[in-house]
């Protein structure tokens, strides 16, 4: 037997009306998102949740196939994420179709290309400990530049997502500066020390250079932490100027946090198991 609840993927409150179905048996949600499937094979090897009630038309959320194990007991599962049918609100040249989902696939490098498969992986833990030492680039304090970069996604997504520690070896991802690199166009990055054996990250660094004068740290400081914090929350670079993790430049509009579409797709994103 299998039973749990639909959620929706962003919000995280309960979905009424879905259908969930496995090995022909069907179950319809509750006010409360829960579901029973009973009696089920041993063989079932896929639970199907849709909200739609023709099937193949587009309802208020993607339909989702997720796969388990063979049957041998009662498995309750952990909440069933489906992911809102939502359109873009940040993008400036109607990227992705305007469809969040190809958006989630590119920011989360889960397009398959070349037709291998892909799946994506974050932190295995939340809060994310941050070492952010204290340091001051001609006048301007970027630690709490880096502190505030910090708040704009948890703010901005009522998550809890990263703390400061004062304990560089413990901890999870560790800002560097390197004011000596002579080259004044080095650009400011995250690295992946070591991961764990599931896929997950272990240690990060972000690496900045206060000499870059491409992207000064007086002057977009907050904006550029922001988006280094972005990628250590594991997404990638966006194609659209609309957007925080635009890659290769800066966006198109001086904004010091995320956008809405990329607050959104953080929040689907930290729903989904690792």
């Amino acid at each position: 037997m299998f039973d749990g609840r639909v959620v929706d993927a962003e919000s995280g409150e309960p979905i009424a009306g879905a259908i969930v179905s496995a090995a022909m048996v069907v179950d319809t949600t509750g006010a409360d998102g829960w579901y029973v499937l009973a009696n089920l094979p041993r063989f079932t090897d896929v639970i199907r949740v849709r909200d739609e009630s023709v099937s193949g038309e587009l309802g208020s959320y993607y339909d989702l196939h997720w796969r388990i194990e063979s049957l041998l007991a009662h498995i309750r599962l952990d909440d069933l994420c489906l992911v809102p049918v939502l359109g873009l609100e940040s993008t400036l040249w109607g990227s992705y179709d305007g469809d969040f989902r190809e958006f989630l696939k590119y920011l989360t490098d889960t397009r398959g290309l070349s037709g291998r498969s892909t799946i994506f992986r974050r932190w295995n833990h939340y809060p994310i400990s941050v070492f952010s030492p204290p340091f001051t680039w001609e006048g301007v304090d970027l630690q709490a530049l880096a502190a505030a970069a910090m708040n704009s996604w948890e703010s901005g997504s009522g998550l809890e997502l990263f703390v400061e520690t004062g304990d560089f070896a413990a901890a999870d991802v560790v800002i560097i500066y390197d004011e000596w690199e002579e080259d004044l166009n080095k650009k400011h990055h995250i690295k992946t020390i070591s991961s764990n054996p599931d896929g997950t990250p272990r240690k990060m660094q972000i690496w900045i250079y206060p000499r870059n004068t491409l992207s000064p740290m007086t002057i977009r400081g907050q904006m550029i932490f922001a988006h280094e914090f972005g990628h250590v929350l594991q997404l990638a670079h966006s194609v659209d100027y609309g957007h925080l993790m635009v890659g290769h430049t800066s966006p198109a509009h001086y904004v010091n946090g995320p956008t809405v579409d990329e607050l959104r797709l953080l929040r689907v994103l930290h729903r989904f198991p690792y």
